[in-house]
């Protein structure tokens, strides 16, 4: 019996012996458990505020875009604006030449009548020279 308690008191004195050896293995994997998970945190919060620069990045290009669109966009507002004055002009214009071309087709029109009846009068007088000769010819052939 004292071999068993002494057995088990030395048992318990090496179980004590052993309890800071196994206490710094336990804190070591908790430490470099610890330490893996603060370095995927730092890694984490490295991305993040890479992720947020690059979104305040794209912000400001994004910003700077859209006021380029509205200056080009002010300034085509006012081309087109020179345009539909211009071509507002280019109707008046056309408007006025339309009706010095209906002026001009009615002075055709008259012209055409004209010219028709000087037709109508030419041919009855090359009726009328038609017949003078053949009387004059009828008086020539009577002649001797």
């Amino acid at each position: 019996m004292t071999d068993t308690i002494d057995k088990r008191v030395s048992d318990l004195e090496d179980l004590l012996a052993d309890i800071p050896q196994m206490l710094s293995l336990r804190l070591e994997g908790i430490t470099a458990a610890q330490q893996e998970s603060t370095a995927r945190i730092g890694f984490l919060d490295k991305q993040m505020a890479m992720l947020i620069r690059d979104v305040r990045d794209m912000r400001g290009a994004i910003t700077r875009q859209l006021k380029g669109q509205d200056e080009r966009l002010v300034a085509q507002d006012e081309r087109l604006g020179s345009i539909d004055k211009h071509l507002a002009a280019q109707d008046e214009r056309l408007g006025s030449i339309d009706k010095h071309l209906a002026a001009q087709d009615e002075r055709l029109a008259a012209q055409d009548e004209q010219l028709g009846s000087i037709d109508k009068h030419l041919v009855a007088q090359n009726s009328s020279i038609a017949e003078l000769h053949k009387k004059l010819d009828k008086l020539l052939s009577r002649l001797p």
